[in-house]
């Protein structure tokens, strides 16, 4: 699988789709980034199924502090429910609502 990667202003935008299938080579490419990466930017990156959730959910943590552009319903949702807004370490800026 092939992503669309660029880093402008500090942050990672990533075009795409990551599954069970593709997140270790996914978070492979991208960890070279940070830093100087402080956050992603994914208006047009989607998460197929739980097991991608889970690994970039155990990546994020391995980065933050972080901010998250336009993150997916199910991420956005993931990372509040697990308490990671409480600590600060990850900002959500304009989360999307993806219709289902």
């Amino acid at each position: 699988m092939a992503w669309e990667i660029e880093l402008r202003d500090c942050i990672l935008f990533i075009e795409g789709e990551v599954s069970g299938h593709s997140i270790d080579d996914f978070c492979q490419q991208i960890r070279p980034y940070f830093p100087p990466a402080k956050g992603f930017d994914l208006l047009d990156f989607d998460i197929e199924d739980g097991v991608a959730m889970a690994a970039l959910i155990t990546f994020l943590r391995q980065v933050v502090p972080v901010e998250i552009h336009h993150a997916p319903q199910m991420l956005a949702h993931t990372i509040y429910k697990i308490g990671m807004l409480d600590t600060g370490s990850i900002q959500l800026i304009r989360p999307r609502y993806d219709e289902n």
